[in-house]
């Protein structure tokens, strides 16, 4: 049989397409290819280049020095087209199930609710059925004594009643913010400082600019605020490791380290995006993470500061800010969940970042079955609940205010990926708050003793704050605000003191919350 004759399959992938010769390691004849890829023997194509100017298998464009000699010492090529598309229906596969897993803790949570909330109706109907009868019971007793009660004392009762169930919440100090655009706070029961973001207008800053009022938490007093970003700040937390330190970011595209002892920036890290969101890594913290108003998380090493330890990208197609970052650690002593990782909130869609060996080398995300569009989110480290609190929706035609939702975290098993993987638990579901919300409020989990959860947010009026007791969903305190709508909330302690700061637009309200 002659070299031109039709080769053997077995062969294809050691003949050149040109001549049908074999290929050889050296010499004239050597395996080369072009850009396209395709292989030929050296001078075979370059014969073929010098009439033809294009690829003899695929007709694209080629020259001389498209030529590039590959370096084997055998060649055979493989078909792994079939292998390819199993490949691909396997993981397509994988997907559909991941959305039908997803769907399907979807629904059980939204049962979860319902139930939870018939159970809630079922207990309030026969309290108020018991009510009424003892009221009526009480009515013929007075009747038979010619003593009934007039409507007054009826109500100085009730009053009375309802006062019981509720906590003393008591205002501490009221701040007025003049300059106004008051946002976010954090909290250092370390330096026992109150920190608010606002806006900042000077003589120094004629364009304006953004920065932070301390508050002196053991007498009460406010200081001189700092300029520290040139346009609105988003978000700040203090770092647990260096206790001076504060973290902000802000929408110039910047996040600032701010020392609190010497009132001035320490480092500054730019980025490519507005940044919405930020928090410290509580167990290596050296590490900060930020979230942009493109959907990603970049973290940075204050040693390193000149470039991004990494950037995580959230698998899924909608680009939305990430309004809402909290570290959540592990837990060793808790068997249910002992995963560390990222809460992330998007303003349609929530996440666990769960992060293996520690760090965010090889992250593992996993969307919570809960619905959005979302207000905001929050981690609670004693107890290890998490909240999520929604946007107000229409449900059957009918305006429901935001709905706040209680999860606890935890691990299942799946036989999918053979290990135990995140799953949550809601504990509790509350609807409240006010219909219409133009911004961002956030809500926040409150634990001023151990074993007491407390849920604080907006309530019906727009000069309400509602706080919820989460062991009985009871309404526990109603606080009636001077200015608009809180739009952040920060717990914290000082001597025995329990307190909570409420953040509005041009204020700030300190409460005792005894």
């Amino acid at each position: 049989m002659t070299n031109t004759s039709v080769r053997s399959e077995d062969d294809e992938g050691f003949i050149c397409s040109i001549c049908y010769d074999n290929f050889t390691n050296s010499g004239e004849h050597r395996v080369c290819c072009l850009k396209c890829g395709h292989v030929f023997g050296k001078e075979c194509i370059e014969k073929w280049i010098q009439t033809q100017k294009r690829c003899p298998q695929c007709n694209c464009k080629a020259l001389k020095r498209d030529i590039r000699i590959l370096y084997v010492k055998n060649l055979k090529v493989m078909d792994t087209a079939e292998l390819d598309r199993v490949k691909t229906d396997l993981q397509n596969s994988k997907e559909e199930r991941s959305r039908v897993d997803l769907s399907n803790a979807y629904l059980r949570a939204q049962v979860d609710c319902k139930t939870k909330e018939i159970l809630r109706l079922a207990e309030e109907n026969k309290r108020l059925k018991l009510g009424r009868s003892s009221n009526e019971t009480q009515e013929v007793i007075d009747l038979e004594l010619g003593s009934v009660r007039t409507a007054e004392s009826s109500n100085q009762q009730n009053n009375a009643f309802s006062s019981l169930r509720m906590p003393k919440i008591q205002l501490v100090k009221h701040f007025d913010i003049k300059e106004g655009n008051a946002r976010v706070g954090a909290y250092n029961e370390w330096m026992n400082l109150l920190v608010v973001s606002h806006g900042i207008t000077s003589a120094l800053y004629p364009n304006g600019c953004y920065g932070i009022k301390k508050i002196n938490s053991l007498d009460m007093k406010a200081f001189q605020s700092f300029p520290v970003h040139q346009r609105a700040l988003r978000d700040m937390a203090f770092s647990q490791g260096q206790n001076d330190l504060l973290l902000t970011v802000g929408l110039d595209k910047k996040a600032v380290l701010f020392n609190c002892n010497s009132n001035c920036p320490v480092q500054t890290f730019t980025t490519q995006t507005p940044l919405w969101s930020c928090c410290w890594n509580t167990v290596n913290h050296n590490i900060f993470y930020v979230g942009s108003v493109m959907g990603k998380i970049t973290s940075y090493d204050i040693r390193a500061p000149q470039e991004p330890l990494s950037t995580l990208d959230i698998p899924t197609n909608c680009k939305d800010a990430v309004a809402r970052i909290k570290f959540v650690p592990p837990a060793y002593q808790n068997q249910a969940f002992n995963m560390s990782g990222l809460l992330i909130q998007k303003l349609n869609s929530m996440w666990f970042c769960e992060m293996l060996g520690g760090d965010d080398s090889d992250p593992r995300f996993h969307q919570l079955p809960l619905e959005g569009p979302f207000l905001n989110a929050d981690f609670e480290p004693s107890s290890r609940h998490v909240l999520v609190s929604s946007r107000p929706k229409v449900s059957m035609g009918l305006k429901v205010g935001a709905s706040h939702v209680v999860c606890s975290l935890g691990k299942v098993y799946s036989e999918l990926e053979e290990r135990d993987v995140f799953s949550c638990e809601i504990v509790q579901s509350i609807t409240g708050g006010f219909q219409e919300a133009s911004i961002l409020c956030r809500s926040a989990l409150v634990s001023p003793q151990p074993g007491q959860v407390y849920v604080a947010a907006n309530g019906e009026g727009i000069r309400t704050v509602r706080i919820w007791d989460v062991a009985n969903i009871e309404q526990k305190a109603l606080v009636r605000l001077n200015q608009d709508a809180a739009l952040d909330f920060v717990p914290g302690k000082v001597n025995e003191m329990n307190f909570l700061g409420i953040i509005t637009d041009k204020s700030v309200d300190v409460y005792d919350m005894k």
